[in-house]
């Protein structure tokens, strides 16, 4: 976090006290951090930045896990001093632009339907959303190894906190009925705590993770890793191979990850949610490696970051040789 001082002539540009995204941090980590590093009520970012656009329906649709059109990240690099790209990098705008061939892909394709979870030991040691974790299928932490929360215990012996505040602010009000940002700004409690009881959300109870779910999940985030710095024609040949695996198989469904068996549709690339196609690919026990054309990206990696493959001998991310003299990958 960066002070200002009033003597410094950016004080009547930017905020009082600036953060600047980090790696892998999610955009609503960061809105959510200006508001505690101001002191602020939680949502004040944001509703100080829907003030500068034209509010519209559109932000029923504000999932914050792409650079939505109704929020001005132009104007927001300019308050925090950095840059829109650097933003930008805090969704998952860019590879879903590329994977699909869209400039301005559509929030469905991520397919966030299980909602928004938080790691509580990334909060506590670095008050970090990190936006891997907003992922379809993602429910444990693969650096901490804990499951991930969304609400506290206090929620879950009340009855659902009303959407309709008396005397809130109309904007924040629309703010607090979106979907997934219901569990993210609370009006008038502190910035990451419970929107009913106010307890800060790195003091919800620990609960570890599963052993084989963190391996199931290994899985389903390497097939993220893949698909992210892929292009629509690994999305159009991850379609063909799982049709011909069906096909080879003399199968028309499949076991999921929630359990239930059903039968496998696809219409087309540009209609493929992305969080679909993993479950999918996973279920059917595939790998990237069944995935690779000549257009699959030359650096991709596990998401346990312990082995990678890359086909480039001077690849910069090679380990040093070992006394034999072979390069371990």
């Amino acid at each position: 976090m960066q002070a200002v001082p009033i003597a410094d002539p950016t004080w009547n540009t930017t905020f009082p006290h600036r953060v600047a995204p980090r790696a892998q941090e999610w955009l609503a980590g960061v809105l959510l951090r200006c508001d505690e590093a101001n002191g602020w009520d939680s949502g004040a970012t944001i509703t100080y930045l829907l003030r500068t656009t034209q509010v519209t329906k559109e932000v029923k649709k504000l999932g914050l896990a792409l650079a939505a059109p109704v929020l001005d990240l132009h104007t927001l690099a300019g308050w925090l001093a950095v840059s829109e790209p650097a933003l930008r990098a805090t969704t998952y705008q860019a590879e879903l632009a590329r994977l699909y061939a869209n400039p301005t892909p559509h929030i469905h394709l991520l397919d966030m339907g299980g909602g928004f979870h938080f790691c509580l030991e990334c909060i506590t040691e670095e008050r970090m959303l990190r936006r891997t974790l907003v992922l379809p299928h993602i429910r444990c932490c693969p650096l901490h190894h804990v499951q991930l929360q969304s609400r506290c215990s206090c929620l879950e012996r009340a009855r659902p906190p009303e959407t309709d505040i008396p005397g809130l602010d109309p904007l924040l009000q629309m703010i607090y009925e979106v979907g997934v940002a219901q569990r993210l700004f609370s009006p008038g409690k502190k910035p990451m705590t419970c929107r009913r009881c106010g307890l800060d959300w790195a003091d919800f109870p620990r609960l570890k993770a599963d052993p084989e779910r963190l391996i199931l999940e290994q899985k389903i985030l390497a097939w993220y890793d893949f698909f992210f710095k892929g292009t629509r024609g690994v999305l159009t040949h991850a379609l063909r191979v799982i049709n011909q695996t069906l096909q080879q198989r003399h199968k028309k469904s499949v076991k999921r990850l929630s359990g239930r068996t059903i039968p496998v549709t696809f219409s087309s690339p540009e209609r493929t949610s992305l969080g679909h196609l993993v479950d999918v690919l996973v279920s059917l026990e595939l790998t990237p490696s069944d995935v690779e054309t000549d257009e699959t990206p030359l650096l991709w990696w596990p998401i346990n970051r312990q082995t990678f493959y890359c086909p480039v001998p001077a690849c910069p991310y090679r380990r040093p040789t070992d006394a034999g003299g072979d390069e371990k990958r």
